[in-house]
């Protein structure tokens, strides 16, 4: 297992249901997605109102993925592990598949064949070998996701 800082582990925690939710097949993600109603979630980036629960995901995930890429950057400027290089590489390639993702994809997210796009299958098989090698066992069920989504919910 991967000795990380306890910010690491403690961001990892919020995003371990992230990682494993675009771990899961096209399919199971339509299946658990929540319902929701148009709000305004508050992101590092600004906010965003929107009742699709899939690009709040997106862009909560975006917000994780930055916040463990600088903190992942710190360690590795103190280790020599290669399994933290690694690691780095890793999350920098999902960070840079989910900006793909916000940029090009929520115009036509309403078309559940989107999900199957390239980049999409991308995103499904980076963050299962991130839960590989997080060693996260976590089963996604609506309510995760809606949690995960409310977590976003600006007060």
């Amino acid at each position: 297992m991967l000795r990380l800082s306890d910010e690491v582990n403690q961001q990892l925690e919020v995003t371990a249901p992230l990682i494993a939710f675009f771990g899961t097949p096209e399919k199971e993600q339509i299946a658990i997605l929540p319902v929701l109603e148009e709000r305004k979630y508050d992101f590092p980036e600004g906010d965003l109102i929107t009742s699709n629960a899939l690009e709040i995901l997106v862009n909560g995930y975006k917000a994780c993925l930055n916040s463990i890429l600088i903190r992942l950057m710190t360690i590795q400027d103190e280790s020599v592990s290669k399994s933290i290089k690694d690691l780095v590489d890793l999350v920098e390639r999902l960070l840079e598949t989910t900006r793909k993702i916000l940029e090009e994809h929520f115009e036509v997210i309403g078309n559940a064949n989107s999900l199957g796009a390239s980049e999409w299958e991308s995103l499904r098989q980076l963050s299962l070998t991130a839960q590989r090698k997080l060693e996260i066992q976590l089963v996604v069920n609506t309510k995760t996701m809606k949690d995960c989504v409310e977590y976003w919910l600006h007060s």
